[in-house]
């Protein structure tokens, strides 16, 4: 989406305070997005400056795309981990059960929300708040039960689909609706702009590679030796620099090929095989274009191989969870201008269990000792157990 759809930090503040200056008591509903939760953060931590002096405004953060998580995720502890993330941020209110699960593509978890707009003594007056393609405009459209088309927005299917959009677009001004029969007013602000994503860099059909569709086909471990390096696709890659060997879980769309090779055919191989056998980007060219990559170094100190220690975000495309013995150093590469940055673990238990051992060609995998390409195994892959 250009920035005349959706608004950049300073704009997004200076709308923010000005919208809430005047409001005294009010909910604020935040819709984060549990799969790309940097640009979420970044929301909570604006959100959190602006209501230093404002005691009565009561925060609700709406966790969307939960459907995009293993199936074997726990959501107490995803809960756990929001609110301490919503803490961080700076709004050190927030108790668990402030936090509500959803997903607007499956409708699942709304109930809960629409309860608590139906209590009695709820104040009139709900903001929806979000960062770019968090879903904040799906999550209204399951409240209010009506589809309302954002500016510039793609639709790509309608609510029983995947996406309603793939190109982030919301309005430029705050936009008010009745919930229902009730005097409950939900007001939906502009979508807040955060640089720093992979996703700004790419073309509309690298986007829908990276924009994960299927849940529980995005989580698979490696084992790294030092000197050895994960490319994911041609758009980033996470070098072992030293250490003793450690295991690197990625969390990525399902169709963001993996490759695994030595640091130093990294380069070599991102040129030969980008925009073929490492997608995205579909096309070659692209990965030309994406040029220079910048490197984020990570010192780390492994809690022992029954919980990761980290996740190193790369906004816009997924994460990778560290696990193992000892301090190691991890770098990350990826496109100048992308900010890759470290956090506590979301699934710190799921490393061991995806029982899914890489073939060493991008897009084939052993499962059961039955190789397949890409992830076409479907259910099977859940009931595998044990560690590899």
């Amino acid at each position: 989406g250009s920035s005349a759809e959706e608004l950049t930090a300073e704009a997004f503040e200076k709308l923010l305070s000005d919208t809430l200056r005047p409001v005294q008591e009010a909910t604020i509903f935040a819709v984060v997005d549990i799969f790309d939760f940097g640009p979420s953060f970044k929301l909570l931590q604006y959100l959190a400056k602006e209501l230093v002096k404002k005691p009565k405004f009561r925060v609700r953060i709406v966790a969307n795309k939960i459907d995009l998580l293993p199936k074997d995720a726990s959501m107490p502890r995803v809960k756990g981990w929001i609110a301490r993330e919503a803490q961080l941020a700076g709004l050190d209110k927030i108790k668990i059960m402030d936090v509500f699960p959803i997903s607007c593509h499956q409708g699942k978890g709304l109930k809960p929300v629409s309860d608590l707009l139906e209590t009695k003594g709820v104040p009139e007056d709900h903001y929806v708040i979000g960062a770019a393609n968090a879903g904040k405009s799906s999550f209204l459209n399951r409240l209010t039960l009506r589809k309302r088309r954002g500016v510039g927005r793609v639709l790509s299917e309608d609510q029983s689909g995947f996406m309603v959009s793939v190109l982030p677009g919301t309005t430029l001004r705050a936009i008010a609706m009745k919930f229902q029969q009730t005097n409950i007013k939900l007001i939906d602000m502009p979508g807040l702009l955060v640089p720093g994503s992979i996703a700004e860099k790419l073309t509309l059909e690298d986007l829908k590679e990276i924009i994960p569709q299927k849940r529980g086909s995005i989580r698979l471990t490696f084992h790294m030796d030092e000197g050895r390096t994960l490319l994911l696709g041609a758009l980033a890659r996470l070098d072992f620099v030293s250490g003793r060997p450690y295991q690197f879980t990625v969390f990525v769309s399902e169709n963001v090929k993996l490759h695994h090779t030595r640091i130093e055919k990294a380069s070599r191989i991102c040129q030969e095989w980008a925009g073929d056998k490492l997608k995205p980007p579909v096309d070659a060219r692209r990965y030309q274009e994406l040029l220079p990559w910048k490197t984020t170094r990570f010192e780390l100190t492994g809690t022992g191989w029954d919980e990761s220690c980290v996740d190193i975000v790369f906004p816009g495309l997924g994460w990778v969870a560290i696990t193992g013995c000892g301090d190691c150093v991890v770098e990350a590469q990826a496109p100048e201008g992308v900010e890759v940055t470290q956090r506590e673990p979301l699934m710190p238990y799921e490393a061991k269990w995806t029982g899914v051992k890489y073939r060493g060609f991008p897009g084939w995998y052993k499962i059961k000792g039955r190789s397949t390409r890409g992830f076409e195994s479907g259910k099977k892959r859940y009931n595998i157990k044990g560690r590899f």
